[in-house]
């Protein structure tokens, strides 16, 4: 997740251990070895995005694996739909956003705007027993953005 030239200094050791499971534990899933995390590895999650500079690493990390899943599918004729090249419109949208906010500028208008973009794309709510759930159009968006 951080490359060999990311600015390290502000992560304790512990952190970077966790990260580096964290990534043999999503190896397993990919592989097929997993079929899902474990409660104690979201915790875990958890608790490493109370680091400021982790949580923008693991954010920036989770948008390049939907930009990078959703233009492999765009490219695939198999599975191009209109729904997922709207995803991918959007996805490069967003894109200069990221990477002025990887550059140090200051992007907070932006990202309320990419907030609300993401936001209002999966704006459909139903009620199911007892409670309201969001309705997910793109799995890969409801990474991205919470109501």
């Amino acid at each position: 997740m951080l490359n060999k030239g990311s600015p390290t200094t502000e992560i304790k050791k512990a952190d970077l251990n966790k990260i580096k499971k964290f990534e043999e534990a999503l190896a397993k899933l990919k592989s097929g070895e997993e079929r899902y995390y474990s409660i104690t590895k979201l915790s875990s999650i958890k608790s490493l995005c109370q680091n400021e500079t982790i949580r923008q690493y693991y954010c920036w990390y989770l948008f390049d694996c939907v930009k990078r899943q959703l233009e492999a599918k765009v490219n695939d004729v198999n599975q191009q739909t209109p729904e997922k090249c709207y995803d991918l419109k959007l996805v490069h949208e967003i894109a200069p956003v990221i990477t002025a906010m990887q550059e140090g500028k200051e992007v907070i208008d932006a990202l309320r705007k990419c907030q609300s973009q993401l936001t209002h794309y999966q704006s459909d709510y139903e009620k199911v027993k007892w409670t309201t759930v969001r309705l997910i159009k793109s799995e890969p968006f409801a990474l991205l953005c919470k109501p």
